[in-house]
C-alpha cells in the first residue's frame, strides 16, 4: 500500500475536505476508496478505514459465494458432497502422490 495525501482545500465552506488520501497502488478512478480529512491524518484515518471495511465486505462475499457453491453441488450431486474444507487431509497438505500441491486456506 502506497499512501498518498495531498491538500485540496476545495472552495467550500466545510473544512472537512481540505486533505484527500489515496491509496496509489490500487487508485484508478471514481469507485475507488479515498479518504477525506481537516488535516492529514484525518484523511489518511479515514481512507484505511474504508479500506478495511471493503476488505470485510469483500471476505464476506468471498464466504457466502463458497457456501452458495457447496449448496449448488450437493444439488447437483446429492447430500453427501463432501466439503473438502472441512476435509482435515486437504488442508493439512498431505502429499497424496499427484505431484498437485494440495488446496491451504
Amino acid at each position: 500500500m502506497k499512501i498518498r495525501a495531498e491538500y485540496v482545500f476545495p472552495p467550500i465552506a466545510f473544512r472537512q475536505f481540505d486533505w484527500l488520501a489515496v491509496d496509489d497502488d490500487t487508485y484508478d478512478g471514481p469507485g475507488c476508496p479515498c479518504g477525506w480529512g481537516m488535516t492529514k491524518e484525518q484523511a489518511v484515518l479515514d481512507l484505511v478505514r474504508q479500506i478495511k471495511e471493503r476488505s470485510v465486505e469483500i471476505s464476506d462475499r468471498l464466504e457466502h459465494s463458497e457456501q452458495e457453491f457447496l449448496e449448488r453441488m450437493r444439488e447437483i450431486l446429492g447430500p453427501h458432497y463432501p466439503n473438502p474444507f472441512d476435509d482435515p487431509l486437504f488442508l493439512d497438505g498431505s502429499d497424496d502422490g499427484s505431484g498437485i500441491e494440495p488446496h491451504r486456506r
